[in-house]
């Protein structure tokens, strides 16, 4: 076996274990703090209800809904606002959840009516375009540089270190390039969904209206065959 092997062998099996390792803890002690904030603020509302009551409403009760909504969805917003980004969860449905919804907040904005939208500018699209290319490019070159180890006959072992060493940097930058725009594909991933449910909407609404225009159609034959059976039958009765 030759020393790349190891090499390669050696560097996977260790980032396996400390994966394993530490995942369940990091897992352990965030969710562990998520609930105590949460216990907290269940206990300590009792406490409030003797306060003053106009202090109350407008000072305390709005920080206990804004902290009570950051524990559950992870980021802080106005308690006015937080209606918006329920409605946008709820018409997302689906998988959607509050994690891809903080991911895309910095290009959420409210419209007049207090809506939120996605708004993705043509420099932000340009943006996402170029460091999608230059992250793949990056990730080809880390490949490349592995291949080039495993087939390339080399004396030392530094040589393949320094090799190694920048194959991982390639695919380590690469990787936080696409980290830099995970909000804008996030976000953008929500601007197609919202579209194909408008697009849902609208194509119920014409449905309904079409099947409404048919049945006033259908309304309309049947009330001009009934008026015109009554003037047969009122001919009819002339005639005799």
């Amino acid at each position: 076996m030759d020393i790349n092997t190891i090499v390669t062998a050696a560097g996977t099996l260790v980032t396996v274990i400390l994966t394993s390792l530490t995942s369940p803890y990091i897992l352990s002690f965030h969710l562990k703090r998520k609930f105590q904030k949460l216990q907290y603020m269940i206990d300590a509302y009792p406490l409030l209800q003797n306060l003053e009551t106009d202090f109350k409403d407008k000072i305390i009760e709005p920080a206990i809904q804004e902290n009570i909504f950051f524990i559950i969805s992870g980021f802080r917003t106005n308690y006015k606002s937080i209606p918006a980004y329920t409605e946008l969860k709820d018409k997302l449905g689906n998988n959607f959840d509050w994690q891809i919804i903080k991911s895309a907040k910095a290009h959420l904005s409210f419209n007049e009516l207090g809506k939120l939208y996605v708004n993705l500018t043509k420099t932000t699209i340009y943006f996402k375009k170029f460091s999608l290319c230059f992250a793949v490019l990056l990730a080809i070159l880390g490949f490349a540089i592995l291949v080039f180890c495993n087939y390339a006959e080399l004396n030392t072992f530094s040589k393949y270190l320094v090799l190694y060493i920048l194959a991982g940097m390639a695919f380590l930058l690469a990787y936080f390039v696409l980290g830099s725009i995970t909000s804008i594909l996030d976000a953008a991933i929500i601007s197609k969904r919202l579209q194909n449910v408008e697009d849902n909407n609208n194509n119920n609404n014409n449905n309904n209206n079409n099947n409404n225009n048919n049945n006033n159609n259908n309304n309309n034959n049947n009330n001009n065959n009934n008026n015109n059976n009554n003037n047969n039958n009122n001919n009819n009765n002339n005639n005799m």
